[in-house]
């Protein structure tokens, strides 16, 4: 079992044998480092140290901005890179979907593995939040599937992934403030 070290300035924590001289993250010598010990099991700590959901909770974002920049690129870029951008707002509000459910479940994951049950209060917002944001990324493929790449189509994918960006904004937030918190056992 890994022995673990806390930085008393900035809380990071690291193995000890995979630290330096200095913290790498506030940079204070090794001095200000206590022992730390992780109060969770070696399972849970497996699938925590994974780090799957932040993972996962990029590729939507990724494509969401591709579905708010490109269309704007396409429509004022000159040929043929305008048809090129085009293809690429396309297929990023296509697999969007598909990217926010890996997210959204990814999320769960690591909710029920971190705090072993989905219910508490900051856990379940971001719960609603998420669906809200699953429903604006479907919400923005079936604009684009009913009303194609032209238009007010365009417009109106654009105007919902910038909504849904609102959404991906206050996940991530909170999602961080949540990142160090679990809860022993």
């Amino acid at each position: 079992m890994a022995t673990y070290l806390k930085c008393r300035a900035c809380d990071y924590i690291a193995e000890e044998g995979e630290l330096g001289d200095v913290c790498p993250v506030c940079g204070l010598p090794r001095t200000v480092f206590e022992p730390y010990n992780k109060k969770i099991s070696d399972r849970r700590r497996l699938i925590t140290e994974q780090h799957l959901h932040p993972i996962a909770v990029h590729l939507p974002q990724v494509l969401l901005l591709a579905c708010v920049v490109m269309p704007i690129l396409a429509r004022y870029a000159p040929m043929p890179y305008g048809m090129e951008f085009r293809i690429i707002a396309k297929w990023s509000v296509l697999i969007l979907p598909i990217g926010a459910i890996g997210a959204f479940c990814s999320g769960l994951l690591d909710g029920k593995v971190r705090f072993k049950k989905l219910s508490p209060p900051l856990l379940a917002m971001k719960i609603r939040v998420g669906i809200s944001f699953m429903i604006l990324c479907f919400a923005d493929t079936a604009a684009y599937l009913i009303l194609g790449f032209h238009g007010i189509g365009t417009w109106i994918m654009v105007v919902v992934s910038i909504i849904a960006t609102a959404c991906a904004i206050f996940l991530g937030r909170t999602g961080a403030r949540m990142f160090s918190c679990i809860l022993p056992g």
